[in-house]
């Protein structure tokens, strides 16, 4: 401040600082929404080579098995269920499946958390109640219907002093 006059600019240069931090928080949340629905995506994807697989497996075993079983229908589909039961049960214990079953439900679930602490976040920002707002409500009411439910407890008896007869 030169010759006593207040910087006409440097309220501005502060909200925009202000602003600037500000806006980083809802980039960030969106780069981790990104980054975790690319994750679903990835491991959903080897979920489904995976799948693709087995499929693959049960149409070789039926080709192989359907030129032996009857032609009628039933015994067709008997031979069908079969070979797609032996080729998931091959995969499905297998520890690739496993852990790529295991990436998509955790990358599901860390997706879902992030989600709801978005609209957490903009359910503060609009006014309105948050899903944990609402939780701590729940719990206090029912807490409180609890109470009211319970039977009183009895109160103990008071007990007089003994007082000393009286000799007349």
């Amino acid at each position: 401040v030169e010759s006593g006059h207040a910087d006409p600019f440097g309220i501005l240069r502060e909200l925009g600082a202000f602003g600037a931090q500000a806006a980083q928080a809802p980039l960030a949340s969106l780069q981790r929404m990104a980054s975790l629905q690319s994750r679903v995506l990835e491991s959903h994807a080897r979920l489904l080579a995976h799948g693709a697989d087995i499929a693959r497996e049960a149409m070789q075993h039926f080709a192989a098995r359907a030129v032996k079983a009857p032609p009628d229908p039933s015994s067709l589909y008997t031979t069908w269920i079969d070979c797609a039961e032996e080729a998931y049960a091959n995969h499905a214990n297998r520890e690739d499946y496993c852990q790529s079953q295991a990436e998509l439900v955790n990358a599901l679930n860390a997706l879902r958390l992030e989600q709801r602490s978005q609209i957490e976040e903009w359910a503060r920002a609009l006014d309105l109640g948050t899903r944990t707002e609402m939780n701590a409500l729940i719990r206090r009411v029912k807490a409180l219907e609890a109470a009211q439910a319970s039977p009183p407890k009895a109160k103990p008896a008071k007990s007089r002093p003994l007082r000393a007869k009286r000799r007349r």
